[in-house]
């Protein structure tokens, strides 16, 4: 079976999580809830920055926080959280 992990976003916050169970549990905490499964954290971290960026634009590329995404899988934090 192949294995991935899930890359979960909103206008207000996001997450890394290790099963499509865990997205489903959790998508009603997403506003404008989107997701892609992704081969690895950092590849799931960059798709999290770069549409937080410049799909809501509610945070810069820049001042994502993907280090505490991929530290912390299976975590929901907000976007004031992801900011460095």
């Amino acid at each position: 079976m192949k294995r991935g992990l899930y890359a979960v976003y909103g206008s207000n916050a996001a997450a890394i999580f290790t099963s499509w169970q865990l997205v489903l549990e959790n998508k009603h905490k997403f506003f404008g809830f989107k997701n892609k499964k992704c081969k690895n954290a950092e590849e799931a971290a960059d798709y999290i920055a770069r549409n937080l960026a410049f799909d809501y634009e509610v945070i810069d590329f820049e001042r994502v926080n993907k280090s505490l995404l991929i530290s912390n899988i299976d975590s929901i934090f907000s976007i004031s959280e992801l900011k460095k």
